[in-house]
């Protein structure tokens, strides 16, 4: 996904809080890294809370921003995305399929006792 649809994105979703990036209110966004809204976008509150620790962005009045976030429930908004995105990522990512996993199974399930007596006690 290209940066400037995740930032249309993010600045979509503080709209509903009245909240702009790099706006001139106290608690606007101010963007320092645009890692920033991948970040928003994969890891939610967690995503939001660590890039700002990290100083992808910040605010002149953090407090304002948070009563914002907290009165527009974005933290439930984006949380569905997060899952729909991580279920999206698995289904392309995922190399298993049930040939591979019966490839992985024979390699596993066919190793000699010497292997596990090596690793087990002499009760195995």
């Amino acid at each position: 996904m290209k940066i400037r649809s995740i930032r249309s994105m993010v600045e979509s979703l503080l709209q509903e809080a009245e909240i702009k990036i790099n706006g001139s209110n106290p608690w606007d966004i101010q963007v320092h890294d645009t890692a920033f809204y991948s970040r928003v976008l994969r890891s939610g509150s967690l995503g939001f809370g660590e890039s700002y620790m990290e100083g992808l962005w910040d605010t002149e009045r953090v407090d304002l921003l948070i009563e914002r976030l907290l009165l527009a429930d974005l933290g439930n908004k984006v949380t569905p995305f997060v899952r729909q995105l991580s279920a999206l990522k698995s289904r392309w990512v995922n190399l298993q399929t049930r040939q591979r996993a019966l490839e992985v199974a024979k390699v596993h399930y066919n190793l000699s006792n010497e292997f596990y007596q090596s690793m087990l006690d002499q009760h195995m």
